[in-house]
This record gives structure tokens, sequence and C-alpha cells, in this order.
């Protein structure tokens, strides 16, 4: 994915903040997980966020206040199509 013109960074996120996710990535449906490098179902971490699977449209994801210090954004079609979130107080 690139964001902001670099691709996959590393995002930093604060527990308790909203943050919108304006997606335009055609045959590339995004996902939040608790673990990179590829796609799995059991993986997908959906608090607070509503836009995982979906390709277009803006999303809020309300950073839950028991978020795990690490989580992922990825693709699920493609495994190198991802990045890590790093979760802080």
């Amino acid at each position: 994915y690139e964001i902001n013109g670099v691709k996959n960074p590393i995002l930093f996120v604060r527990r308790g903040q909203t943050y919108t996710f304006n997606l335009n990535t055609p045959s590339h449906p995004f996902y939040l997980q608790t673990m990179g490098n590829g796609h799995q179902s059991a993986d997908i971490y959906s608090r607070g966020f509503s836009g995982n699977g979906q390709t277009s449209g803006e999303y809020q994801w309300v950073v839950p206040q028991d978020a795990p210090d690490e989580l992922f954004y990825q693709c699920k079609f493609h495994s190198v199509m991802f990045g890590k979130i790093i979760v802080m107080d």
C-alpha cells in the first residue's frame, strides 16, 4: 500500500484517537490484522474499525484503549502488501 507517497510505511497511532482510512485500492482488499506477512481470517482485527475487506471509501478507526501494542494493515491477496501499526498510549 502507498500512504502519503510512501510504500508500506510504519504507522503510529494513539489509543482513544480516531483515524480515517481513505481507501482507493481496487483488487486489494484492506484488513487490519494482529499478524502481518499474509492474510489470515483468524488474524483480522475489527475492534472499532468497519473497513476490513473494503477496497474503496472512507472508514474511521477509533483505536480501542485495549488495542495491542502492534497491529498490521494487510492486503487479502498479496502477502507483501502489508505494514506495521504501532499503537501507543
